[in-house]
């Protein structure tokens, strides 16, 4: 709680309420644990600010792996999130006031065996994700904002689901995706006349905010959590000839 400049190095912290509870609290490392068994695992929340977590085990816990609430400028690298009950990786605000979550950065990570999600990016603005692997999780990868700027991330195609590529495109017209099946998640945020075309997606999510004038053709959408999202102002796109089924 309230505390500055903190480095939490080795050790196994398990049957714990949380392996590891940061409070409003700044510069905290969290480096080689192992966190297991708990009912969270490591958990920042309500205006700290760069806590660090690296080459950490998050297992077995009965809620989140990792969970940062209204945290911000921090990192996640070279950890592995596996077999927790509901989210493995989570991002979000905080209860307090004005406890926003953002620029959080996740690199090197592999997650897998969540219950729920795997990595859950909820009103969290400018993430950057790379190299992260994901896989084998209830509902692999999520992004959910209310409003256009909540959606803006640098989440790259060095990351993968199920060994996938993840495309998060960003303001960008003219994009175009065809004859491919490597892929494991698609956003168009904020773009224009993308062209999605002969496209197999089991179990991809796509997701549309904020787009506009774009044309699917000759897609299957099937076995996702939800096929084909449009949300936050996406008007005015074409689609055609495409199948939809399986998605919950």
């Amino acid at each position: 709680y309230y505390c500055t400049n903190i480095t939490i190095t080795g050790g196994e912290y398990y049957n714990n309420s949380n392996g590891i509870y940061v409070y409003q609290s700044t510069y905290t490392n969290i480096t080689d644990g192992d966190y297991h068994d708990n009912f969270m695992g490591i958990y920042s929340t309500d205006h700290s600010l760069y806590t660090n977590v690296t080459n950490c085990l998050t297992r077995n816990n009965s809620q989140h792996g990792i969970w940062f609430q209204g945290n911000s400028y921090s990192t996640i690298t070279d950890c592995t999130v596996s077999n927790n009950v509901y989210y493995g990786i989570y991002m979000c605000p905080g209860d307090l006031a004005n406890a926003v979550s953002s620029n959080i950065t996740a690199i090197n990570n592999t997650i897998y065996g969540s219950g729920s999600k795997g990595f859950f990016i909820c009103r969290s603005p400018n993430s950057f994700l790379q190299n992260n692997i994901i896989y084998n999780n209830g509902w692999n990868f999520d992004v959910y904002g209310e409003t256009i700027e909540e959606y803006y991330h640098n989440i790259g195609p060095s990351n993968t689901i199920n060994g996938k590529l993840i495309y998060y495109i960003v303001e960008t017209d003219d994009f175009i995706l065809e004859g491919t099946s490597n892929v494991g998640y698609l956003a168009l945020i904020s773009s224009t006349n993308a062209i999605l075309r002969n496209l197999d997606l089991p179990g991809v999510g796509v997701m549309l905010t904020n787009t506009t004038y774009s044309t699917f053709v000759n897609i299957k959408f099937y076995n996702s959590g939800i096929g084909l999202q449009l949300t936050r102002g996406s008007s005015h796109n074409s689609i055609t000839n495409c199948v939809f089924y399986n998605n919950t």
